[in-house]
């Protein structure tokens, strides 16, 4: 592929710095056998995340449950279909959180936070598997993978080490015509642990 302009030439381009683009990266850089290239539209990388990365290569646990308890977040959608009370969504999830037992009535809630986005991601269908079983065939006939959370839409799959595992096999199946098992195959990577294909590993701090 060639950049105009500059005229960068990489046998692979990596579009978007979120966890499957760093998955893909560091596989790419492992091999040393492709030139390739990552780009992102903002200069932060790693997408959505609960942990800080230093520059070193330390990994911060940054999740509030060692000073305080626990954390939790909630994701609450709405459409013209699901309408939301927006003057008592706080309480009305705090009361789901103890109807769901996740709470207790008498559980001390030390802190609140509550953020509204007017256009979120898009809610999946039930047809969405038959649709972008042919978008994907068609982007890849021309040269596009689409991977990660949202490109290739199985939400469920691209989430946690899943997203980065998707960039890594992406990679495989780019170079040496490997299998994405993770993306096609989900349960069953669900059901062991990965001992074919292991990164290098990264020390953790706790504080």
């Amino acid at each position: 592929m060639t950049i105009t302009g500059n005229q960068i030439e990489v046998d692979v381009l990596v579009i978007g710095a979120g966890p499957t683009g760093l998955g893909a990266a560091k596989r790419l850089q492992q091999l040393n056998n492709a030139s390739w290239l990552i780009v992102d539209s903002i200069e932060t990388l790693g997408g959505l995340a609960s942990t800080d990365a230093t520059l070193e290569g330390f990994l911060f646990d940054l999740c509030p449950s060692q000073l305080t308890g626990t954390s939790i977040m909630l994701e609450v959608s709405e459409s013209s279909y699901k309408t939301v009370n927006h003057n008592t969504l706080l309480a009305d999830s705090v009361q789901g959180l103890i109807n769901t037992d996740l709470l207790k009535p008498d559980d001390e809630i030390v802190s609140t936070y509550v953020c509204r986005f007017d256009h979120g991601y898009p809610t999946p269908s039930l047809e969405r598997y038959g649709a972008m079983t042919n978008i994907l065939i068609y982007l890849q006939e021309k040269d596009i993978l689409s991977q990660g959370r949202f490109g290739s839409w199985k939400y469920g799959v691209g989430n946690q080490d899943h997203s980065f595992m998707l960039g890594v096999e992406a990679v495989e199946l780019i170079l040496f015509s490997g299998f994405e098992v993770t993306l096609s195959n989900p349960d069953f990577v669900n059901s062991r642990a990965n001992t074919e294909c292991r990164l290098a590993s990264t020390k953790v701090v706790r504080r």
